[in-house]
């Protein structure tokens, strides 16, 4: 039960940050306690969840990247090309996050 929970706060965690992330780089106004916002946070993470593994592998990342382009494109009204730039963005941002926390705490 708790290696659920951790699988959905992790997966929710992911897809909010990336919100964030996009939202600042395009400097867009969009909520993230709007109804439209949650539905497609949900929409990123449920993939995620249901294919999440402890290890990393390039199935679980490619999918989600693809995932997370189509919503946010559609969410943010944005073309396909600046919605692959910006999540390549987020998600360097996110891995980069990643590594600086694994490295402080693998000590």
């Amino acid at each position: 039960m708790l290696q659920a929970i951790i699988k959905i706060i992790s997966s929710l965690m992911m897809a909010v940050c990336s919100f964030v992330i996009l939202k600042n780089l395009l400097g867009s106004k969009q909520k993230l306690l709007s109804f439209y916002t949650i539905i497609n946070i949900i929409v990123i993470s449920t993939p995620a969840v249901l294919i999440y593994q402890t290890k990393y592998n390039l199935f679980t990342n490619l999918l989600y990247f693809i995932i997370s382009i189509l919503v946010f494109k559609n969410m943010f009204k944005i073309s396909f090309r600046r919605s692959v730039i910006v999540n390549s963005i987020s998600i360097a941002l996110i891995a980069l996050s990643d590594i600086v926390v694994s490295t402080i705490e693998m000590p």
